[in-house]
């Protein structure tokens, strides 16, 4: 015991989006590459969870650029590098999925995520099941809300509003969210 007592005791926790954007900054000066600072931005704000992910989005947003024979990565070349990946993601991904790992990962009914009890935990993981819906698929919050929740659009996009308002402020659905999408990603 004094042994494991004497060490270090350090939380790792997804990084910020300051760290994520330093990491892309050394990333391209070690490699020597271009690209401008709108393009790391976006990368750092829309890559949140994967340091390798964001490292090869990177990696693909530059190699585009120079397929192009353009000097400098722009930000066009990182939203384009972006939906491609979206779009190999979007061929596997269905709301019957997500449904399932967020029904797996609470340990909870389907009846329940999808039914109309107000239960602190069911409310927290239907709106959290609705946020990834609306951040990984490409489905209108009306069809979200009709089909699968039998709810008014209104309703969805309060749900929604409400995680990612908690993305900044409450730890464990940050990280409930990010262990989330890398189970639903990694199907």
């Amino acid at each position: 015991v004094s042994r494991f007592s004497m060490g270090l005791i350090q939380d790792i926790q997804t990084p910020d989006f300051e760290t994520r954007y330093v990491i892309l900054q050394k990333k391209v000066q070690l490699e020597n590459n271009k690209i401008e600072n709108d393009a790391l931005e976006f990368l750092a704000q829309q890559i949140t969870n994967n340091i390798r992910e964001l490292e090869g989005a990177l990696s693909k947003t530059i190699f585009l650029a120079q397929l192009k024979d353009k000097k400098v990565a722009t930000l066009e070349d990182a939203e384009e590098a972006l939906n491609a990946k979206k779009k190999e993601v979007a061929e596997f991904l269905t709301p019957s999925l997500i449904i399932d790992q967020v029904c797996k990962f609470y340990r909870m009914e389907k009846k329940d995520l999808l039914g109309t009890k107000r239960n602190k935990e069911f409310v927290e993981a239907r709106h959290i099941c609705i946020y990834l819906m609306c951040d990984l698929l490409n489905i209108p919050m009306a069809t979200i809300g009709r089909d699968i929740f039998s709810r008014d659009h209104t309703s969805i996009m309060h749900a929604r509003n409400k995680i990612v308002d908690s993305l900044n402020n409450n730890d464990k659905i940050r990280r409930d969210v990010n262990d989330l999408k890398s189970l639903i990603l990694n199907k």
